[in-house]
């Protein structure tokens, strides 16, 4: 079993706002929203149990994450806080293109 999960980058739509902030900013940035085409996307959430890394379903997963991004005209993908060692997911996003520019690391300690 995997799931995948992309949402639109609103991180454009803000931008245009201006750092106004009132009524009329707030209906216009419901209405953009619902009528701009973003050129962004970020992955929220992308993963699969750990049988589903046997079965190879993290890369149909992706695949078809690209499949769906292409279709709707997305030209960036943003897939941050993939950890370093978490092969399972990095591998095929890697194979499929994308380039990392930072590295996240859990670090424990006991208390």
């Amino acid at each position: 079993m995997g799931l995948s999960i992309a949402l639109p980058d609103i991180n454009e739509i803000i931008a245009r706002l201006r750092l106004r902030v009132g009524f009329v900013e707030i209906v216009e940035f419901l209405l953009r929203l619902l009528v701009a085409k973003p050129q962004c996307v970020t992955i929220v959430v992308m993963g699969s149990t750990r049988e589903g890394n046997n079965f190879s379903v993290v890369p149909l997963l992706v695949g078809g994450l690209a499949r769906s991004v292409l279709d709707h005209g997305i030209r960036y993908i943003d897939a941050h806080q993939i950890l370093e060692d978490n092969h399972g997911i990095l591998a095929p996003v890697l194979r499929h293109g994308l380039v990392p520019d930072r590295r996240y690391r859990v670090y424990q300690r006991a208390l």
